[in-house]
C-alpha cells in the first residue's frame, strides 16, 4: 500500500482523524456545523473542519514538523533535506509526501530533482488556526485578569 493511500486511510473518507470530536448529528458530510464560529467563539468555520484536521495530523510527527520547517529554509530535495536533519533520503521522502498530500508542502521538477516548498495558503490556513487559539486564549486571561483585579480592589476597600 502506498503511503498516499495509507495516509487517506489514516485520515479516514472525510478527512478527520480518527478519534476526533464527531460532526453534531443531521450536518451534511463534509459540511461543517452550521456556524461552529458563533457557538465556539473561533474566527472561522474552515479552521474547524477537515482541512484543518488534515494539517493538524500530518503536523502531529515531531520529524514531520523538522522537515517542514527545514523546507520552508530552503527548499530541497528529500535527499538534502534528509541529510541535513540526519535521517535517510526515504525517511525524508516519507514525511514530505504526507505533507504534500496534506497540502502544506509542493513539490516542483527542477532538473531531475524534486524540489519541495511549503504551500503558502496552507500556511496561512495554519497560522489562522493557531491565532485563533491564541485569542481564545487571550480572552480567557483578560477576565481572569480583570476578576484579580476587581478581587484586589475589593480587598484593599475592606
Amino acid at each position: 500500500m502506498s503511503t498516499r493511500a495509507s495516509t487517506a486511510r489514516r485520515l479516514g473518507a472525510r478527512g478527520t482523524v480518527p478519534g476526533a470530536a464527531p460532526e453534531p448529528a443531521g450536518t451534511p458530510r463534509g459540511a461543517g456545523a452550521a456556524d461552529p464560529s458563533a457557538s465556539q467563539g473561533w474566527a472561522s468555520a474552515q479552521l474547524i473542519g477537515p482541512e484543518a484536521d488534515a494539517l493538524l495530523a500530518a503536523l502531529a510527527e515531531p520529524m514531520r514538523r523538522r522537515v517542514l520547517a527545514r523546507a520552508a529554509e530552503d527548499p530541497s530535495d528529500a535527499g538534502s533535506i534528509g541529510r541535513d536533519l540526519g535521517i535517510t533520503r526515504q525517511a525524508a521522502a516519507k514525511h514530505l509526501r504526507v505533507l504534500e498530500d496534506a497540502g502544506l508542502v509542493r513539490a516542483r521538477m527542477q532538473a531531475r530533482r524534486r524540489v519541495h516548498q511549503p504551500v503558502p495558503e496552507s500556511m496561512r490556513t495554519l497560522a489562522e488556526l493557531l491565532d485563533a487559539v491564541a485569542r481564545g486564549w487571550d480572552r480567557r486571561l483578560d477576565v481572569i485578569a480583570r476578576e484579580a483585579e476587581r478581587r484586589d480592589r475589593a480587598a484593599g476597600e475592606a
